[in-house]
């Protein structure tokens, strides 16, 4: 998810809160977590529908909601998150837009365990409104 407003017509400041789930091994039983973020990014359109974006902000780990046995699996742990993305608007209305989506997600946490570290490729499709 992205929110944010337009500082100008090309460029505008977001807020990212990317997330995805891995498998976590390191503590005993395998469990899912969520690899996610809030991340405060640019976003620049250098032709009318390609857009790029990034930005630099606070990584977290947390357990996914529907895999916690008991309270000490209820942790969130911190660290440092970069994000890029690009996309091409496929249809543009008057209030909103469709895009095809390429972003690029790392971060780290530091854990009881060490140090995770972790990349997230993903291919989106868009629907934004203005």
């Amino acid at each position: 998810m992205k929110i944010g407003m337009m500082l100008n017509d090309r460029t505008a400041l977001m807020l990212f809160l990317p997330g995805s789930v891995y498998s976590y091994s390191r503590s005993g039983r395998k469990r899912d977590r969520g690899f996610e973020g809030i991340v405060p990014t640019v976003q620049y359109w250098p032709t009318n529908r390609l857009w790029i974006n990034a930005g630099i902000g606070l990584g977290m780990d947390a357990p996914a909601f529907y895999d916690i046995k008991d309270e000490s699996e209820r942790k969130f742990y911190f660290g440092g998150a970069a994000l890029m993305s690009c996309g091409y608007e496929v249809w543009q209305g008057k209030r909103s837009a469709i895009d095809v989506q390429l972003r690029l997600h790392g971060g780290n946490s530091k854990q009881p365990e060490g140090r995770v570290t972790g990349i997230s490729g993903e291919l989106l499709c868009g629907f934004n409104l203005y």
